[in-house]
């Protein structure tokens, strides 16, 4: 399925708030609503966040959580929703500007579409990150009560292991001190599971369905959060949704009737490539 043109080629903003995805929804392809649904992003795509938009208007939410908002803004940011806060304040709360995600109209729309959920948060921050990393045994910074369920403390297989460190160097245009590699792994497992832990606040306090937005990363059922919330409750329903992006093609084309029995997610849908600088030339230019 293919979201129409005509939307899909405006920015952020012209179509804003509740009107943008209300239009989605109309064409946002549901099957069903599982309990919880991970609808992943390349972060600068605006088209993605219009997916997710759709998505959250369509399964209208009990809850949401993003990857990219800290826990300890939860309270704050549920208050200002109830009480109308513009964009501007609820960035303004969430330190948006100096966060370093893309552009707040990305991610507001994802808010308004669904305007009853309950927002969780699952951001760590590289200060918590460091002080987990530094100190073994430390997850429950990032992740709460029952961090230990997570077992994150236990080592990879070991061609686990190496193939998620040949990915990561990949992903970094091979530049990385093999050094680095092992503690990479070790912050991506934590970033995971720490999205894993926000879903279970979010089921526990809110219910189902859940709804939770990420990077493309974090939504892999086979490695990601969604791995570490099948190990600790394997009765949920769950839709593992990524998004990826190819030159020439038009915004939200369903892919999934294409996709292998290895691609790590249960539906696939594909954008129209972002223009960027090329990723790999601050390495070359070190």
């Amino acid at each position: 399925m293919t979201l129409p043109l005509p939307l899909s080629r405006r920015p952020p903003g012209v179509l804003a708030g509740a009107g943008l995805a209300l239009a989605l929804a109309a064409c946002t392809p549901v099957r069903h609503t599982a309990d919880v649904t991970f609808v992943g992003e390349v972060h600068d795509n605006a088209a993605h966040h219009r997916m997710q938009a759709g998505f959250a208007a369509a399964i209208d939410p009990k809850a949401i959580v993003f990857e990219m908002i800290p826990r300890d803004a939860e309270e704050e940011l549920r208050t200002l929703r109830e009480e109308g806060a513009t964009r501007e304040e609820i960035a303004g709360a969430l330190h948006w500007d100096t966060s370093g995600w893309p552009d707040f109209a990305y991610y507001a729309p994802i808010l308004e579409a669904a305007p009853q959920a309950r927002i969780y948060g699952a951001e760590v921050s590289r200060e918590t990150l460091r002080a987990i990393l530094a100190n073994p045994g430390s997850e429950g910074l990032a992740l709460g009560p029952g961090a230990q369920g997570y077992d994150l403390d236990s080592p990879l297989d070991p061609e686990e292991e190496e193939a998620r460190e040949a990915e990561l160097q990949q992903a970094h245009c091979n530049a990385l001190p093999p050094e680095a590699l092992s503690g990479m792994v070790k912050a991506q497992r934590l970033r995971d599971a720490a999205i894993a832990a926000a879903t279970e606040r979010a089921l526990d306090e809110a219910g189902t369905p859940v709804l939770v937005i990420a990077g493309n990363g974090h939504v892999r059922n086979d490695t990601g959060a969604p791995a570490f919330l099948h190990a600790r409750r394997p009765w949920l329903t769950m839709e593992t949704i990524g998004q990826s992006e190819r030159e020439g093609v038009p915004d939200g084309v369903d892919s999934t009737e294409s996709l292998s029995e290895d691609t790590p997610f249960s539906r696939l849908f594909v954008s129209r490539a972002v223009a960027r600088p090329d990723p790999c030339a601050a390495f070359r230019d070190e």
